[in-house]
């Protein structure tokens, strides 16, 4: 689990609350953090990376996600028919409450565009506000555009596509050398 790690890393002093509440931080900054389809909950989330994030010693983040339709159209060896993130979030229901409206009890993950967009019945408010505060940025795949800078292309259509999409370790390559040194980045 990276957000433990990421908490540990950055936090100045002992971490106050989250995993790892009681350790003595790192107090390292981390210049640049993106996060492809993330499984974590958006409440580990904002005990983990948000106040790394907020303060600035996380100074770049992303998430890389797939549009909610995309999500929902993908599948998992096709025998859950929605995405892997889709069934991970589902399976942390309880089966006592499922029915009748299953999307009302699932598990909110970062990686989902649904809890993530301002737009949605089921966003975080506390995740919305770090992504208008432009401190947290959502890349919504798939996006290829020349319109659309570099940093936030992605091509990928599926769950598993994030890692082998050309357009997103390119993206992901922009990010990490930050503005001003990406020339020549997979040209």
């Amino acid at each position: 689990m990276l957000g433990p790690f990421a908490q540990l890393l950055t936090t100045k002093g002992r971490v106050p609350s989250g995993p790892m509440a009681g350790q003595q931080g790192f107090g390292r900054p981390v210049t640049s953090c993106t996060l492809w389809a993330p499984a974590i909950t958006t409440e580990l989330f904002l005990e983990t990376y948000a106040p790394a994030i907020q303060e600035g010693s996380i100074e770049r983040a992303a998430v890389f996600a797939l549009h909610d339709a995309v999500e929902q159209d993908d599948h998992c060896a096709n025998i859950y028919h929605k995405s892997l993130l889709y069934l991970v979030s589902n399976a942390f229901e309880d089966p006592a409450v499922r029915q009748p409206f299953p999307d009302d009890r699932a598990t909110p993950l970062l990686g989902m565009a649904k809890f993530a967009l301002a737009s949605s019945k089921f966003a975080d408010l506390d995740v919305v506000k770090l992504i208008r505060s432009k401190r947290l940025e959502l890349v919504l795949a798939p996006n290829i555009d020349v319109r659309i800078p570099a940093t936030e292309q992605s091509a990928s259509r599926h769950h598993g596509d994030f890692d082998d999409d050309e357009q997103t370790v390119k993206a992901t390559l922009l990010r990490i050398l930050g503005p001003g040194k990406q020339t020549k980045v997979l040209a």
